[in-house]
């Protein structure tokens, strides 16, 4: 059942399967942690409309976690602002039943504040890469890279007036997330050769799938290269 901020527990346990009794209790234990654990798991087909809307909705949730830029930097840290857009997809989805008249964009925004509060002592909890804990839960949700290309003016060259510059992104010490010169990797990673070439790694497997990337040879976080002549 929807209430005005949540949702609750409104099916008898005696009318439950095995499964729906263990999910039963997990929604009563911690609401909102067994919510998140739901949007990994496949969708049976045989849920009810308002549980199916749920597991939507954690499935949502999780697709914007998973597209945000800095989420192996930023870890527990991390949290997803629900958008017009997204607040629009999942009101589409919202069923017929008990209570689904609360469900507003408010409503919403509150579902998932208590998904990223979850997400959050998951991560805390977690001694591994972000990345490995999405593989353990599915195999289908995966970490962005750390490096970005951004398309910039280059005022120094009038011949070439636009430039690629390649930054990744970093903690800096106060702990805050910073988008730094892919240069600067050589002095963090100095002496962890290991995790320099794992943040490099993208690079090979982007320029597997990327025409324009194989074509950025060379590419320097300080100085940006000039583009290259695609006419």
């Amino acid at each position: 059942m929807f209430t005005a901020r949540t949702f609750t527990v409104d099916r008898p346990k005696a009318l439950l399967s095995g499964e729906e009794t263990k999910l039963r209790e997990a929604f009563l234990a911690d609401r909102y942690k067994a919510l998140f654990d739901l949007g990994f798991a496949p969708r049976s087909g045989k849920e009810s409309p308002s549980l199916s809307f749920l597991h939507r909705l954690s499935g949502i949730f999780l697709e914007e976690l998973t597209r945000s830029p800095d989420l192996e930097v930023a870890r527990e840290h991390t949290k997803v602002v629900l958008s017009e857009e997204t607040a629009d997809r999942i009101l589409y989805l919202v069923p017929f039943g008990i209570g689904t008249e609360n469900i507003t964009p408010s409503w919403i925004r509150g579902v998932f504040e208590g998904l990223n509060e979850a997400f959050s002592r998951e991560l805390c909890a977690w001694q591994g890469t972000v990345a490995m804990f999405l593989t353990e839960h599915s195999q289908n949700l995966r970490v962005p890279e750390r490096i970005f290309f951004h398309l910039v003016e280059n005022k120094d060259d009038p011949d070439h007036l636009f430039a690629f510059l390649a930054t990744y992104s970093t903690r800096d010490a106060r702990g805050k997330v910073r988008h730094m010169p892919l240069s600067y990797a050589l002095t963090e990673y100095r002496e962890d050769r290991k995790k320099l070439l794992d943040l490099l790694s993208c690079l090979n497997r982007a320029s597997e799938v990327s025409p324009l990337h194989r074509l950025l040879h060379g590419v320097r976080g300080d100085v940006p290269p000039a583009a290259p002549d695609l006419g």
